[in-house]
């Protein structure tokens, strides 16, 4: 939330590439095997090679190739082969790392699990002399054709504009800003455009990052803000054959303790998952799963499997969450201003601007709750009036969440000298330098050596010395075990103390890419050395700090500026900095399909610049709320009477989608002739399927919808920007269908289905 933005490029590296098979034909030979579900086999070669996959009910064969591979080993000796008791197969081999003159155990398992509907992979890695780290690769080759179509979570889809028709090309990057002409930069849309992520493409040449580009020193990306559209926010993909309706999803695990992951795929049809970071030693064995998943022409198969699977990541923690989904503020605002008004826009939440405090990280200072401390910004405040404040909010129908951060600490820290007090007591935490010095330089992380600080945005940050952020805090390693400590002290006050607040979003992740080297967490390998991720320790902090504010009733929120499935498993939702560029608003919107998901207006421009239209029908859309024009918002949109006219007009629509979650069954919804984009999701009364970007000229729409639920259905209602109050619409039915003719206006019609 809090520093300068920074352009982030996209920098080359060499990778491997992966590779998968389907087949349904018997073994081709004695020396494979097979392993099969019931709308999947999957052949293997004696050596643990994936060479051919059966897929759906007719088991049509696909001719593919799949491996793993640990890069720079080879195989040595034989490869030992075992029938397991389930129905699977396990290969044992010896890999040899000559440069590094060392070796490992490799150990891979296909097993069937027809409980999930998958075909399980899994592999260990037990290393057996010193300590190593190499990428770690799974290598699927799929015999494309320009009828196949590939999907991932991505922040926007990648693609050649020259090897496409115009009517995809139309479909997947239809949103252009008004004032400004899109220029494509190579293969890859313009970061601040919007593209639509619904969209399966062709096979094309791409790298994508897991969350974030990994750290290189080289190239450290301080301050990463992740407008970047080869991002994908939950390790899968899906590879897509419309004319015979199959896919298949390869999906990874995220239990995995996955440090860093990108993704590549090029245009023959290959793709690869490469796990960087990860540590091989004797004494703790590396253990990686991913399953293969056949399933329909569609990518949402490949969603819900997931979430299905691994609910823990995609269901908030707290249900009630459920209830804040709305426009947000980002504002310190404590005088009255006009409720009615705010309830027209679908306003809900404030998270409470961060100027409270005394200090960054000091959120709570150690005083009863009537005592006074001096705001970072100004005046005076006290918990007591932190709980009143939220308690009003609370009377009127609204929810507060207080500012909390895990990686920054203090304001105008000095480095450590012999003017630092050491026996303050119990005053000890007025001034930051003491309390940093004296409790938690433990956690201080380490600017390294290697590190390039040419183009860090904070010129305080020298090398060997501390990383400098926003007001000349510095950055602190939340697995340090005593600043964790502090951080879960600072939770248990804020559940106690602020009983009004409906609990924390937490700022800043963008530091979860570094590395601690002066720390150890056992799992970690960077640059030929133990380290402790930042990643491990926020998943151990959230592991403790979760349940404190979970167990009191709380929710959390975060700005993640990583975008990764794995860091969500104690959040219930997200309130993204971002989302007006484009990219952050979709893989907030795959991270939150079950969870509330709030996004960010930098100002009045962000909607100028495509449109008023064009910017609130890609949030109804994607199933985010963008943040509205409040009194007193911090570095963000502020009320203007043009503006607040339009958040007027397209409320109702908000409004109606409240407590929405994803809806994944395969073809669920489809557009006539693609005369306009639709979603659909699930809510309270039924089913919320926005229709928009409806082509120029369209007046009518028609859609199908194709639910289990439809026979429940008893009316339909259409809400168009402008009306405050919707429209019955007539519908055909027969069986699990519903046919509509959706009326337009303004390019859009949002349909709500009753039951």
């Amino acid at each position: 939330m809090n520093g300068s933005r920074q352009i982030i490029h996209l920098s080359a590296f060499i990778t491997f590439i992966i590779f998968f098979t389907a087949s349904n034909a018997q073994p081709s030979n004695k020396n494979e095997y097979q392993v099969t579900i019931q709308n999947l086999t999957v052949q293997i070669s004696d050596r643990g090679n994936v060479t051919g996959i059966w897929i759906g009910t007719k088991k049509e064969r696909i001719a593919v190739n799949a491996f793993n591979e640990l890069a720079g080993c080879r195989i040595d000796g034989k490869v030992i082969v075992k029938k397991l008791p389930s129905g699977g197969i396990e290969f044992s081999k010896t890999l040899i790392n000559d440069s590094l003159h060392t070796s490992c155990l490799f150990k891979e398992r296909f097993i069937p699990a027809p409980k999930t509907g998958s075909i399980r992979w899994e592999f260990e890695i037990y290393g057996r002399e010193q300590s190593w780290g190499t990428s770690i690769n799974t290598v699927f080759n799929y015999p494309s054709t320009k009828e196949t179509r590939f999907w991932t979570t991505w922040g926007g889809p990648q693609y050649d504009k020259n090897s496409i028709d115009s009517d995809l090309l139309q479909r997947v990057s239809l949103l252009q800003p008004q004032s400004e002409k899109t220029k494509n930069e190579g293969s890859f849309p313009k970061m601040d455009d919007w593209a639509d992520p619904l969209v399966a493409m062709p096979f094309s040449k791409a790298t994508y990052y897991f969350g974030a580009p990994f750290l290189e020193y080289e190239n450290p990306r301080i301050a990463f803000i992740p407008f970047q559209h080869n991002l994908f926010s939950i390790p899968l993909c899906s590879i897509l054959e419309e004319k015979r309706d199959i896919g298949l999803t390869i999906a990874l695990s995220p239990d995995d303790k996955i440090i860093d992951l990108y993704m590549q795929t090029s245009e023959d049809g290959s793709v690869s998952f490469n796990r960087l970071h990860n540590r091989i030693s004797k004494e703790k064995p590396l253990t990686f799963a991913l399953d293969l998943v056949a399933g329909e022409s569609d990518w949402r198969g490949g969603l819900k499997w997931m979430s299905n699977r691994y609910p823990s990541y995609f269901n908030p923690v707290n249900p009630a969450v459920s209830k804040v989904g709305g426009t947000g503020a980002y504002s310190n605002h404590f005088t009255s201003f006009d409720t009615d008004k705010m309830k027209k826009m679908a306003f809900t939440v404030n998270w409470q601007a961060s100027f409270d405090f005394p200090y960054m990280g000091m959120f709570l200072p150690p005083v009863k709750g009537d005592v006074k401390w001096k705001r970072y910004s100004n005046g005076m405040i006290s918990v007591n009036q932190l709980n009143d404040y939220a308690g009003e909010m609370k009377e009127k129908g609204f929810y507060v969440f207080n500012y909390f951060n895990v990686t920054e600490f203090g304001a105008n820290i000095k480095p450590l000298s012999d003017s630092i007090n050491t026996k303050a007591g119990a005053d000890g935490w007025k001034n930051a330098n003491d309390y940093l010095y004296t409790n938690l330089s433990s956690a201080i992380l380490r600017i390294p050596r290697e590190m390039n600080l040419s183009s860090s945005i904070y010129s305080k940050s020298k090398i060997a010395g501390m990383h400098y952020t926003w007001g000349d805090g510095v950055i602190l390693d939340c697995g340090d075990p005593v600043y964790k400590n502090f951080l879960l002290a600072q939770a248990r006050r804020h559940v106690n103390e602020i009983s009004n607040s409906f609990g924390i979003c937490i700022d800043r992740m963008d530091w979860l890419r570094f590395f601690n080297e002066q720390a150890d967490d056992s799992i970690s390998w960077y640059r030929g050395k133990p380290v402790r991720s930042l990643i491990n320790s926020w998943k151990q902090l959230m592991n403790d700090l979760g349940p404190i504010f979970h167990n009191a009733g709380k929710s959390i929120l975060v700005n993640n500026h990583d975008k990764r499935i794995d860091l969500m498993q104690q959040v219930d939702g997200i309130f993204d900095e971002f989302t007006y560029a484009g990219s952050p608003l979709n893989t907030t919107a795959f991270l939150c399909i079950n969870k509330p998901a709030l996004g960010w207006t930098e100002g009045a421009s962000n909607i100028t610049r495509v449109g008023g239209d064009n910017f609130f029908q890609k949030y109804l859309y994607m199933g985010v709320y963008p943040m509205c024009p409040f009194p007193g918002n911090d570095h963000s949109i502020q009320p203007d009477s043009a503006i607040d006219k339009l958040y007027l007009d397209y409320g109702p629509l908000m409004l109606a989608m409240k407590e929405k979650k994803w809806v994944l069954e395969p073809h669920v919804v489809t557009v006539k002739d693609n005369a306009a984009k639709a979603n659909i999701f699930a809510i309270p009364a039924g089913l919320f399927v926005p229709v928009v970007y409806a082509k120029k000229g369209v007046n009518t729409v028609n859609i199908t919808v194709k639910h289990m639920g439809a026979k429940e259905i008893t009316s339909c209602m259409v809400y168009h920007p402008g009306k405050e109050k919707a429209s019955i619409l007539p519908f055909k039915r027969n069986k699990n269908i519903i046919s509509i003719d959706v009326p337009i206006e303004r390019g859009c019609g949002i349909v709500v289905l009753n039951r």
